[in-house]
């Protein structure tokens, strides 16, 4: 009985640690960067070709300094971040408990029908770093494009 029940739980990915039966696979990896990503905000609705801006912050929460990467503003309609890059840039090498902040724009495209969508902003894009906890690495909002007004 009790070997059906474990094998059972490793079908569905559960965990045994020192006898307590842990559900999910993100726990926290021993010496290694953990990029989060806070505070981000953004323009709440624009028109097509209309720039808009956004601002975050990325810390290091892991154990160990991280290197340069990527980071990555999509604007997308399903709920992951496979739409449009609307614009990237570097996130510089981080110690640990050290954050940076970035802020820019990014255009909206000239073919989104108006509808609401969704912005992230994703901390190592490509994933190239080894970051020990890849589930906040990525912020969202939601988005709304709008007709554009004729001048």
């Amino acid at each position: 009985m009790i070997y059906r029940n474990f094998a059972a739980m490793v079908v569905v990915g559960a965990i045994v640690v020192s006898g307590l039966f842990c559900l999910g696979s993100n726990f926290a990896k021993r010496d290694q960067p953990d990029l989060k990503i806070a505070g981000f905000s953004a323009s709440y609705q624009g028109e097509p070709g209309q720039q808009i801006s956004f601002q975050f912050s990325v810390y290091n929460i892991g154990q160990a300094a991280s290197n340069s990467c990527y980071y990555g503003v999509y604007i997308s309609k399903g709920a992951y971040w496979t739409g449009n890059r609307i614009a990237s840039g570097t996130i510089y090498a981080l110690e640990t408990g050290q954050s940076d902040n970035f802020s820019g724009g990014g255009y909206i495209p000239d073919d989104l029908e108006p509808d609401y969508y969704y912005l992230y902003a994703v901390a190592d894009d490509g994933e190239y770093e080894d970051d020990s906890d890849r589930s906040n690495n990525v912020a969202y909002l939601s988005f709304e494009v709008v007709q554009e007004v004729e001048h």
